[in-house]
């Protein structure tokens, strides 16, 4: 999540093709990372993904029971992959979805690996575990939370028979 909130601030930076509805903000020229993050948070709830998740409005607080049933969402709704694991997250896709017998899996295949995740493109990576990634961490508490329950659901989804039924 950190990586995804860093990213998407250097790419509201450099879009031009995003104007309508105010996406486009010509003003975070002027920010640096960190202050980006400081306005945002001041307006946040920290859980963006478990907002959108739960249909809740992101200045609202987001409580236990919120993240209790966003992770009930995800377990019960999603089948997990990870782009620090892609290839094995399209053998999963492709094992779950039965597209191992579609005449156009290779082609597939080789156009999705050719795409990167989220942050890989990033003019400034932002060193794992320094002040500043503590600090987006924190401000994405949430978020952070449901990752790494994603993370635990992938290897649970691994093992799960009900799962490849």
């Amino acid at each position: 999540p950190v990586e995804q909130q860093v990213s998407f601030f250097y790419e509201r930076q450099i879009v031009e093709w995003e104007q309508k509805g105010g996406v486009e903000r010509p003003k975070l020229a002027d920010f640096d990372v960190k202050s980006w993050f400081e306005e945002r948070r001041k307006h946040d709830n920290g859980g963006y993904v478990v907002s959108l998740l739960l249909d809740k409005d992101r200045h609202e607080p987001i409580t236990e029971a919120d993240m209790a049933l966003a992770k009930r969402f995800m377990k019960e709704k999603f089948l997990i992959g990870l782009s620090k694991r892609m290839p094995a997250s399209f053998e999963r896709f492709d094992k779950y979805f039965g597209w191992f017998d579609n005449e156009k899996r290779g082609e597939c295949l080789k156009t999705f690996g050719q795409l990167k995740a989220k942050g890989e493109n990033d003019p400034k990576k932002i060193e794992v575990g320094s002040e500043l990634w503590n600090y987006i961490a924190e401000s994405y508490k949430y978020d952070v939370e449901l990752f790494n329950y994603a993370e635990e659901l992938w290897e649970d989804q691994a093992t799960t028979s009900w799962f490849w039924k």
